[in-house]
Order: structure tokens, then sequence, then C-alpha cells
């Protein structure tokens, strides 16, 4: 957008899903069950269209995207909004503070966050912790909790890291040995080719 490296990215997606109903598959308990064969349910194609941009510039990065546009509640098809935004603040020559928030919005449905904020020293490790809402729907019943984890990392070079992500969830009764234990291996590539765009990252 202008010679201090900000950057604006928009994107289209154009996308379609085929919906069939397989009464093949099913076995019911009563074979002469009308509700399920004497009903011709046809096949139905529901296009779609997404929309998403990016703006991002050396130290700071948000956007905004709907994957569907197109709401059919018949088939499930729900418009969800997503929002994301971070930075970098520096906090000495060696630490730098990295803190991200992803938020979604349903219709009907309660806000869902998720925000971390990772301590990044000399632009190789990072760690910090992570708290995101958690939802669980249980014979109608609406419980609210909250999840709370731990990122740590390392760049090994400037092109592979790897990570752990320890979590817990709190404040839900009927979730049981909510542990997770998750690793991350990544690879960046780096075309030398000219005109060919990397995925834009802060680091």
């Amino acid at each position: 957008m202008n010679d201090k490296k900000h950057y604006l990215g928009l994107g289209l997606k154009l996308s379609a899903s085929l919906f069939d109903f397989n009464s093949d598959i099913l076995s019911p308990q009563q074979q002469q069950d009308y509700t399920l064969y004497t009903n011709d349910i046809p096949e139905s194609l529901e296009p779609n269209i997404g929309f998403g941009f990016y703006y991002h510039t050396p130290r700071f990065y948000f956007g905004y995207s709907i994957p569907r546009m197109i709401q059919d509640e018949k088939y499930f098809l729900i418009r969800h909004n997503y929002f994301i935004t971070g930075g970098l603040i520096s906090l000495s020559n060696s630490i730098e503070l990295k803190p991200s928030l992803l938020l979604k919005f349903t219709s009907r449905s309660p806000v869902s966050y998720d925000f971390s904020t990772l301590l990044y020293f000399n632009k190789s490790i990072w760690f910090g912790p992570q708290l995101k809402n958690l939802v669980s729907i249980s014979n109608d019943v609406i419980q609210s909790g909250a999840g709370i984890g731990l990122i740590a990392g390392i760049h090994i070079s400037n092109s592979f890291s790897v990570g752990y992500v320890f979590s817990n969830s709190i404040g839900i009764r009927n979730f049981t040995d909510t542990y997770s234990h998750e690793f991350l291996l990544r690879y960046e590539f780096n075309p030398r080719a000219f005109g060919v765009l990397r995925s834009p990252r802060i680091f």
C-alpha cells in the first residue's frame, strides 16, 4: 500500500456442497418406516460464496472473513464471522511480546474467543499462556467454561520450527479427562522465483 511495508490482502471463495440422502446406509428397527422410504428426497447442490481481508505491517495485523455468506438452516449452513488481530511489542532489545486474538461470531451462539500472549526471546524462543472459551450442550443444558493452556516453541532455523501446547478446561462439569498435548512442526518454504507471494506472517 506504501513504502512502509503496509499490505492489504483480499480473498474471494467460491464453493458448492452436494447433499444427498442415502437411505441404504440406515438400519431402522422398523423396516417399513414410511418416513424414510416414501419421501423421495432429491439431490441438492448448494452454491456459496465467501470473502475476507487481511491487513498487516511488520509489527501489526488484523483481518476479517466470512467463509460462507449464504445461510441455509435446512442444511445447517450458518454464517460464521471471524476476526483476527495481533502484533509485536518491544520490551527490550532481545524480548518482544506477541499478543493475538481470534473472535468468532455466529447467530444465536455465544461469541467464541481465543487469546494468547507470548514472550519472544531473541526471535528464536517463545512461550506464554492461552485462554479460550468453551461451550457444552447436554440434554438442552448449556454450560460455559474456559480452556487454559501453555504454548512454547523454538525456531531451529529460518524455515523450521517446533512447538508444544498443553491445555485443560475448567468450569464444565461434564468434561472429563480434558488434558490435551499438541506438538507443532512447521516448515516454511522460501521460493526464489520472481512473482511468488509467500504466506504473510508476523515472523
